[in-house]
Parts: structure tokens; C-alpha cells; sequence
């Protein structure tokens, strides 16, 4: 078992002494009632606080706050055969980078190392989201470099400037 697992059910069952002790105690209905609200909520908003102040990577499938439908830098990566890859990423707004675990799968991998080879051969920054695919709702990791995210294309001539010169087509009688 691990010690998140561990320190969640300690807090669960502190938690469940806690209610119990509410509930027997002499008092209002309504401190009760609103002892055992109280209560249950802690055991969810225990969790999820849990999992936030991880020091390893998080599980990307837990990280309930997170937009991967935007694109991130990756800073790094880092693939462990037929368990995860981990990916290290800045995050918006100024925020520390992190590093979220994604399921291993070798199309992914095969991606993310021809992706991270033309970012290194563009000097430029490799970029990651997860896209849906399918009608099924299925979601799969797509990588790009920040050059060919931001490649604008070259505006369209004006017709009416002098020194653009126009083809006319010929009627073929």
C-alpha cells in the first residue's frame, strides 16, 4: 500500500471517529447535521489536497485542474517502457512547471521522439496537449515545435498594386 493510500485512510477514519463523536454527543440536531457536512466534505477536499501537494509526478488522468487541451512547453521528458511517460511542463500563467505522468504507449512515444528532434533541429521549443480523437472521446498526446506553431503564412498580394502582375485567362475557341 502506498503512503498515499496510507495517509488518506488515516484521515478517513479520523474523520469517521470525528462524525461519530458529533453524532452521539449531547446537542442541537442542526450542529449535527452540520458537523456531519462538514465532515463529509473533508474527505474529498482531503484527497484532492493530497494529490496536489505530491512531490512526484502526478497522474495526468488526476489532475482535475489542469487545461492539456492547450499546448505547453515540455521542458523535458523522461520514458519508462511499458509504465508511464513522464513529462515536465510549464505551466500558464507564471506558474511552476510540473511533471504529470501519461500512460505509456509506443505510438505516443514514437511521436513525442520524432517531435522533440525536429523542435531540437528548428531551435525551438517543443510543445504538447492532449487532443481528442474519434467519436468515442478518446484522447491522445500531439507534440509540435513553437516554430511551426506560430509559422505565419505570407499575405496575399493586393490586385490593384502596380507591380503585381495578373495572369488573364485565355477563352480556348
Amino acid at each position: 500500500m502506498s503512503l498515499i493510500a496510507i495517509s488518506f485512510t488515516v484521515c478517513f477514519m479520523l474523520a469517521a471517529v470525528a462524525g461519530w463523536a458529533a453524532v452521539s454527543s449531547a446537542g442541537r440536531l442542526s450542529r449535527k447535521i452540520a458537523a456531519l457536512v462538514a465532515l463529509t466534505l473533508l474527505v474529498p477536499a482531503g484527497y484532492v489536497s493530497i494529490s496536489e501537494l505530491l512531490g512526484r509526478p502526478k497522474p495526468a488522468s488526476s489532475a482535475w485542474l489542469e487545461d492539456f487541451t492547450t499546448y505547453h512547453t515540455v521542458i523535458a521528458w523522461d520514458i519508462h517502457e511499458d509504465k508511464a511517460i513522464y513529462l515536465w511542463l510549464e505551466m500558464p500563467d507564471g506558474q511552476e512547471p510540473r511533471v504529470f505522468a501519461f500512460p505509456y504507449d509506443t505510438a505516443t512515444v514514437s511521436r513525442l521522439q520524432k517531435a522533440g528532434e525536429r523542435a531540437k533541429s528548428l531551435a525551438s521549443k517543443l510543445l504538447a496537449r492532449l487532443e481528442e480523437t474519434g467519436p468515442a472521446g478518446t484522447t491522445r498526446l500531439e507534440f509540435t515545435s513553437q516554430t511551426e506553431f506560430r509559422r505565419e503564412l505570407p499575405s496575399k498580394p493586393d490586385p490593384d498594386d502596380a507591380e503585381v502582375f495578373q495572369f488573364e485567362e485565355e477563352s480556348g475557341t
